[in-house]
């Protein structure tokens, strides 16, 4: 499956916002595993995205396909 720069673009929001791979992965059909790979690809968390998730936080993200919020 080839993901277009759109898709990437929002799987990284999602993930500095504060979601797990895992959540990211199933709206998506692809393992964590391959997300995790895409998002390493596309950019580095930064600093505050990763003490979000590690306090467990969500932040809400606007979806940059359909633009709702989620």
């Amino acid at each position: 499956m080839i993901i277009n720069k759109a898709r990437q673009a929002e799987m990284v929001v999602r993930y500095n916002a504060g979601e797990t791979l895992q959540a990211i992965s199933v709206d998506y059909g692809l393992t964590g595993e391959r997300v995790r790979q895409i998002i390493k690809g596309v950019a580095i968390p930064s600093k505050e995205a990763e003490e979000i998730r590690k306090e467990g936080r969500r932040v809400d993200w606007q979806c940059l396909v359909c633009k709702t919020a989620h």
